[in-house]
């Protein structure tokens, strides 16, 4: 809560938003187990569309725009791929490929959350 109040407030002073909106969003309960809980669901899927959106709309746009975005993405088979590619691991990794930023937009998006679980 006390980050959400430094960036509306840093938000007002920059001129993003105005005091009315500020007031507002202090009204709205924040729930935090609900946001950690969907906070890191398919980061890397999220993370190309984002940057397919600022390539045709501009960053501004993407940030400042109040777009809706709709993407293909399935939370119900994405969670099942996980599970799918943690049991397969369990059972006999031979070696782990570590995910930087440099290679990690070439990754399906199963697993790929900070490493790479290969067998042989």
């Amino acid at each position: 809560i006390r980050r959400r109040d430094h960036v509306l407030a840093r938000m007002t002073e920059r001129g993003f938003i105005t005091n009315e909106q500020v007031a507002s969003a202090f009204t709205v309960t924040f729930d935090e187990f609900s946001f950690e809980k969907t906070r890191n669901l398919a980061p890397y899927f999220v993370e190309y569309i984002r940057q397919q959106l600022e390539e045709k709309y501009g960053t501004y746009a993407v940030y400042h725009g109040g777009l809706k975005v709709y993407t293909t993405l399935n939370i119900g088979a994405q969670r099942s791929a996980e599970a799918a590619l943690i049991e397969e691991a369990i059972k006999g990794i031979d070696w782990i490929v570590p995910v930087t930023s440099r290679n990690a937009y070439n990754l399906p998006s199963a697993g790929a959350r900070s490493a790479v679980l290969l067998r042989k």
